[in-house]
């Protein structure tokens, strides 16, 4: 009986110690750490993922307005009418690589054919290939890769898949997905989803 009386004497101190609504301070303060957390990296992976989209078509529109210049300037020198609807035409196609470009240079060599100079045509074409080698090959992939922060080849293999995948769709949408895709990873792990923390990831 008495070592019961003690037992609960020192169960009744110990509460005693402890400052009222202490328990619950402690239990708010890590559920909501527990939250935030969560929440900032959502926040941050929707802001990422923003700007990604951003950065791309941002660096398609220079691209394209590029290649429409480039192909009106090209043709109107060369004498092939219509030059402002090809630079237009090539414009537009710049949005979807490698399709748009294939009918963008098709449509500039059938114009300066139907002037009836062969000559003219295949010169004309000669513009073409020139332009499309130097924008889509080397131009594009380094202008894409600097806006969303990834490698050239990355970006050139990760469209020419999309392609392959999903078509014209696949073409438009491989670079931001996969760099939207990254971006996720990253901050997944940085926030421990797939485990440990990595050494450099700091708690918020």
């Amino acid at each position: 009986m008495r070592s019961r009386r003690l037992l609960a004497g020192e169960i009744t101190a110990s509460s005693g110690r402890l400052a009222p609504g202490s328990s619950w301070s402690a239990c708010s303060s890590f559920s909501t750490q527990s939250t935030r957390r969560p929440l900032a990296a959502a926040q941050k992976i929707v802001d990422k993922s923003i700007k990604d989209v951003q950065s791309y078509f941002a660096g398609q529109t220079a691209l394209a307005l590029v290649n429409g210049l480039s192909m009106a300037i090209g043709m109107y020198f060369l004498g092939v009418p219509g030059a402002l609807a090809i630079g237009v035409v090539n414009f537009v196609g710049a949005y979807i690589p490698y399709i748009g470009a294939f009918f963008g240079g098709g449509f500039a060599v059938l114009m300066a054919r139907g002037d009836g100079r062969f000559g003219m045509a295949v010169t004309a074409f000669v513009i073409v290939i020139f332009a499309q080698v130097v924008l889509e090959n080397l131009l594009l992939p380094k202008l894409l890769g600097s806006s969303l922060n990834m490698s050239p080849l990355v970006i050139l293999l990760v469209t020419a898949f999309g392609g392959m995948v999903a078509g014209m769709i696949g073409l438009i949408l491989a670079a931001p997905v996969a760099a939207i895709g990254s971006d996720l990873f990253r901050e997944l792990r940085t926030v421990g989803f797939f485990g440990e923390l990595p050494s450099d990831a700091t708690v918020a």
